[in-house]
Order: structure tokens, then sequence, then C-alpha cells
């Protein structure tokens, strides 16, 4: 479970930065790592809340995405139509 608590905090980081330089109101958590513990979204959304330098990177939304782990296979999909 330490791999979990270290990917969820360095995701939540990477979230909290581009919260910052992106002005992002929600992000959502797509992919097969994303459902590998109950709370993981939950975890990434504690650490990119806790890791946001400016409050307004505080109120982003963090979502598991409704895609499970096809979302990434969509978008591929969907590039490679619109190429």
């Amino acid at each position: 479970m330490a791999a979990v608590a270290r990917s969820a905090e360095a995701v939540g980081e990477a979230i909290a930065i581009a919260t910052t330089l992106y002005d992002l109101d929600a992000v959502a958590i797509a992919g097969g790592f994303a459902q590998v513990a109950d709370d993981y979204v939950e975890r990434v959304a504690a650490a990119a809340h806790a890791a946001a330098p400016h409050p307004y990177g505080r109120g982003v939304r963090i979502s598991g995405s409704t895609l499970s782990g096809d979302g990434p296979l969509l978008g591929a999909a969907a590039l490679a139509l619109r190429a």
C-alpha cells in the first residue's frame, strides 16, 4: 500500500501544479491504476488540495472517470479517428 500512497501523493501534486497553471475547475482520474484502491481518488484529491499553493487551487473537483479503465483507450481511438 506504500506504492498507492506515493502514487496518490505524486498525482495530487501534479494536479495542484496543473490547476495553478491552467486554472482548472475539474479533473477526472482514469486508467487502470486509478482503481487500485477504493479510496485512491480521495487520496489524490486530499494530496492535491494540500499541495495547492493558492486558495483557488483547493477548489478543483477531482473525481474518478465514469469510463472505468477504458478512458485512455477511448481517448487514443478518438485521436486516431481525427488524424
